[in-house]
């Protein structure tokens, strides 16, 4: 007998943009550019994103997939999409700030906001049953 396991997950697709209402929280200030695709020496993608500070964000070289991993705390196969959301010509550098001393929870709520309002993304979550 097979068992499932449910999980749930994320899935993206870009549509629309509609007007945020005012009490989505956002970053004071954000740079979101594309990358210039920065690779190691042996040919592997070099990724980071991290707070650098309360309230401070930064992401170099971040896949489009590694953004939403983060800004969502899921795992990387809980994030469903078309294959390029992991791919160098979807990858960001993001520089935001927020007030000092933000919590880091508010940084991903803010991160979700950013990807939402510069891509026009669109997420929700299902629960799908995989074998274990």
């Amino acid at each position: 007998m097979r068992k499932g396991l449910a999980l749930g997950a994320i899935l993206i697709c870009v549509a629309t943009a509609q007007a945020q209402p005012p009490d989505i929280p956002a970053f004071d200030v954000a740079s979101f550019k594309p990358s210039q695709h920065i690779r190691a020496a042996d040919g592997t993608s070099l990724s980071d994103i991290r707070m650098v500070s309360p309230g401070n964000l930064q992401a170099i070289n971040a896949s489009l997939q590694e953004c939403l991993v983060w800004a969502y705390r899921l795992k990387e196969f809980q994030v469903s999409g078309p294959a390029w959301i992991n791919s160098a010509e979807a990858s960001y550098d993001i520089e935001a700030k927020a007030p000092p001393g933000t919590p880091e929870q508010q940084v991903r709520m803010m991160l979700r906001t950013l990807l939402a309002q510069r891509l026009n993304l669109k997420v929700h979550t299902e629960t799908r049953q995989l074998p274990v």
